[in-house]
């Protein structure tokens, strides 16, 4: 794992290292995608498979970079980035008037941010940590990463809860409207079309780094999950 930031998180004896980054090994990467597999399945967002394995044509594509957390040896959180000319939301999920504020963005500087999930590890081991920290620690890895490479805004989907997660930590992220889902019978067709809306979103890197600057620096303060318990995840 080649690691782009990292916290600490309270533990029964003491702390307890969070680590984002990069996976550089095949066992990152396959734990990775049985990470996505099993909340997935278990959301009834995709169907089961032989493989136990979430993967569609865009993770064999050059394009798409990978970002994961880990404590010890456990991947706890994963998302992925795919940078193509062409996005998966334009080309495969919705019809939509571009926004404005995207389409001043050159085309090879836009991204996609899909397969955000995050897993709680077992009480049993002593390890407490606030919601969404997990996806925040992406977010902050996955964005700088973007700004570094000129990346300037892009797309995303979402369940509507998640959205609401979102919105409730002040990503600034901004509701596509109207969007008109086409989505066929692809690996996500459930995803889509059963339970929980889905929300088309757009971002631009720039908004979101601002939000995420404040919670690099508020997660390492001392009492910080105390009070982002109390503020945020209430």
């Amino acid at each position: 794992m080649e690691t782009l930031w990292k916290i600490r998180v309270p533990v029964e004896d003491g702390k307890e290292k969070i680590l984002f980054g990069i996976p550089t090994t095949q066992n990152e990467l396959n734990d990775m995608f049985a990470l996505r597999y099993s909340v997935y399945s278990e959301r009834g967002y995709i169907e089961p498979n032989e493989q136990r394995s979430d993967r569609d044509e865009y993770d064999d594509d050059k394009h798409t970079q990978y970002f994961i957390a880990k404590i010890g040896e456990h991947i706890v959180g994963t998302v992925r980035m795919i940078r193509t000319t062409q996005l998966p939301l334009e080309k495969d999920c919705y019809t939509f008037d571009e926004p404005e504020a995207i389409r001043s963005i050159p085309r090879d500087k836009r991204i996609e941010i899909g397969r955000l999930v995050s897993t709680p590890l077992n009480a049993e081991e002593g390890i407490y940590f606030p919601r969404h920290v997990v996806m925040l620690g992406l977010l902050i890895s996955m964005i700088r990463f973007a700004q570094g490479e000129g990346l300037q805004g892009g797309y995303a989907f979402v369940k509507k809860g998640l959205y609401t997660k979102l919105h409730r930590v002040r990503i600034p992220v901004h509701p596509i409207v109207p969007a008109e889902k086409i989505y066929g019978k692809g690996i996500l067709h459930k995803y889509f079309y059963e339970g929980e809306d889905v929300v088309p979103l757009y971002f631009l890197s720039k908004e979101v780094m601002r939000t995420l600057r404040f919670y690099t620096y508020f997660l390492r303060m001392p009492l910080s999950f105390m009070l982002y318990r109390y503020f945020l995840s209430r």
